[in-house]
């Protein structure tokens, strides 16, 4: 049995539903954001996010550098300059693929985590 399998069987016996399905999704825009479900298209209204990806839709915060050099009594320059932000490729895209777990019988979706097929 797989992680997300295992928790579907938790969330089902705590919540005592039983209808409940994962499936795969694709990201079709972030903001807003909208996932299709086969011939369905799921809007803020019917997704929830977890932390997790919450997370990976978020902007980047620039990490800035600043070098301030004094030559002199009055003379001071700042440089300063953004650094390369090396997570920019695990933030979640338009085409991405995610795991959907359907609650309330269908008519709202908990995004559990990006996949690779």
């Amino acid at each position: 049995m797989n992680a997300f399998s295992s928790l579907a069987k938790e969330i089902n016996s705590d919540t005592k539903i039983t209808s409940n399905v994962i499936d795969i999704g694709e990201i079709k825009s972030l903001d807003p954001m909208s996932i299709s479900l086969s011939d369905i298209l799921l809007d803020e209204d019917d997704i929830i996010l977890t932390d997790k990806i919450r997370k990976l839709i978020e902007p980047l915060i620039p990490d800035i550098e600043c070098k301030t050099t004094c030559t002199g009594e009055c003379s001071c320059t700042t440089e300063s300059k953004i650094k390369e932000d090396k997570y920019e490729e695990d933030k979640l895209k338009v085409g991405d693929k995610v795991v959907l777990y359907s609650i309330e019988d269908g008519q709202k979706f908990i995004v559990l985590d990006r996949v690779v097929l």
